[in-house]
C-alpha cells in the first residue's frame, strides 16, 4: 500500500486502517516493506513504486491511498514497462475525474465529495442560524473498475 501521511489526517488513518482489516479478513497482511506513507504529490507516488518495484519480490498489486499517488504509480509502472494490469493492479481513492482520463484508466473508489461539501454547508447554515442540524450522515462511495485492475498473474 501507498498510503497519504496518517499523522493529522484521519482519512488517510482510516483508509489505511480499512485496507488492513480487508486484508486480514483474507489470512493476508502487507508483505515486509510493502507499506509506507508519502506526502500527496505524483512524483511522491512514481518514487513509492520505485522502491516496490525494486523488492526482491514486488507486489502484484498496489493500493493507493488517494488517486494522486495512484496516478504516480501508475506513472512509474509506465515509465518502466510493467504492464497494468498484466503484472500489477493498482487502485486508487476518492474518484478524480482525471483517473478516467488516463490509460489505462484508473480503478479507484468514488467519494461524493460534492454531496459531502452541500451537507456541510447546510450543517454549517444551520448552526449559524441556531436551528437544529444533523451531526452524522453517512455517505456511500463505490468502488469504480476501470483498467487497472486484474486477477493477479500466474504463478
Amino acid at each position: 500500500m501507498v498510503a497519504g501521511i496518517t499523522e493529522s489526517n484521519d482519512r488517510a488513518r482510516n483508509r489505511v486502517q480499512g485496507v488492513k482489516r480487508a486484508l486480514a479478513g483474507r489470512g493476508l497482511c502487507f508483505a515486509n516493506g510493502h507499506y509506507d506513507e508519502w506526502p500527496y504529490e505524483i512524483g511522491e507516488g512514481r518514487k513509492a513504486a520505485s522502491y516496490l518495484l525494486a523488492a526482491a519480490t514486488p507486489p502484484t498489486a498496489i493500493v493507493c491511498g488517494n488517486d494522486i499517488l495512484a496516478l504516480g504509480v501508475l506513472f512509474e509502472c509506465l515509465a518502466h514497462d510493467v504492464k497494468v494490469p498484466q503484472e500489477i493492479s493498482i487502485t486508487g481513492f476518492d474518484g478524480l475525474d482525471l483517473a478516467g482520463q488516463v490509460e489505462p484508466p484508473l480503478t479507484t473508489v468514488h467519494v461524493p465529495s460534492f454531496e459531502m461539501g452541500r451537507r456541510s454547508a447546510e450543517y454549517l447554515i444551520a448552526r449559524l442560524n441556531d436551528k437544529p442540524a444533523v451531526d452524522k450522515t453517512k455517505l456511500e462511495s463505490n468502488l469504480i473498475i476501470r483498467g487497472t485492475t486484474a486477477p493477479p498473474p500466474a504463478a
